[in-house]
């Protein structure tokens, strides 16, 4: 493996097998994220994934568990249907995440809750209410919208926040068009906005899978066009064309660089772009190793 792969890959995933497409029972999702932690898979592994509601689950298979060290935890909250019901999912939320805590030990933290919020049109409510949850990383998923942007730019003025953007799905409607990607990517940079993607990840480079009826974008398209955004002056089509990229071979992820076109990016590019690219979202972690392997990077 290249250093530059590693750097790219470094703690990427965050594991979430207990979602769709693999929706694992609680057993199995945390024995896999056990056996990838202290296995070779270690360094692309970073929290396991688990949703508020299946908290107390997650804490009573522990008890089956040797536990050495801590799990590091991102919760995912309840998705509001819509403004009405928001305020009593968060309560939900809060409830389950302190009973965990309190009951929980030393066997995991929660370092990160990360919530879909129901509309762009009353943000400003949502985020004044997701002040409350503050004392670990908090990620606001937005729906695709033309409002976006405009909805980065409230996150970005709250220091303790980062956004968080769907990817993809079970159906083809669920994964948004390479320009909109584009368009999220950039806006996060540029306003040094740490921020993750979920969901339809868990292939290398874009391409059509039958399994969905829709093209995936791949994880390296969207870590090297984050990169390249990052470090040149990219237009939005050209953050595009990354991700549109279907052709391993054009993706050059080599010794100290990253390579696409005539864009370079160097360990130190890498690092940079990282730093707000927080990761993604995947319920598998041998799926992307085996491509990997396949492509002949590991």
């Amino acid at each position: 493996m290249s250093d530059a792969l590693a750097r790219l890959l470094d703690g990427v995933i965050d594991y979430a097998g207990l979602f769709p497409p693999a929706k694992l029972s609680m057993a199995d999702a945390v024995g896999n994220f056990l056996r990838y932690r202290s296995g070779p898979e270690a360094w692309i592994v970073d929290r396991f994934v688990c949703s508020s509601a299946k908290l107390e689950d997650f804490r009573l298979e522990l008890d089956n568990q040797q536990i050495s060290d801590p799990i590091p935890i991102a919760v995912i909250g309840t998705a509001a249907a819509d403004k009405e019901a928001w305020g009593d999912c968060l309560v939900h939320d809060a409830e389950a995440m302190t009973r965990f805590i309190q009951q929980v030990g030393d066997a995991a933290d929660i370092e990160a809750f990360e919530i879909r919020v129901p509309d762009h049109q009353n943000l400003a409510e949502y985020l004044r209410d997701l002040r409350s949850f503050s004392e670990v990383e908090v990620y606001c998923e937005l729906p695709w919208s033309p409002a976006m942007q405009e909805s980065l730019g409230a996150i970005a003025e709250e220091d303790w926040l980062g956004a968080k953007a769907r990817t993809g799905g079970l159906e083809p409607s669920a994964f948004p068009t390479s320009e909109n990607l584009a368009v999220f990517i950039q806006q996060c940079i540029q306003l040094e906005l740490d921020y993750k993607l979920t969901a339809g990840l868990h292939h290398p480079v874009r391409g059509f899978r039958d399994e969905v009826g829709a093209k995936m974008h791949g994880f390296l398209n969207v870590l090297v066009a984050s990169t390249m955004a990052n470090s040149h002056d990219l237009t939005t089509k050209e953050v595009a064309d990354i991700l549109e990229c279907e052709n391993a071979d054009e993706i050059g992820v080599k010794g100290h660089e990253v390579r696409y076109g005539e864009w370079i990016a160097d360990l130190e590019d890498i690092e940079d772009a990282r730093s707000i690219f927080m990761g993604i979202g995947s319920c598998s972690i041998e799926e992307p190793l085996q491509d990997l392997r396949d492509l002949n990077l590991l």
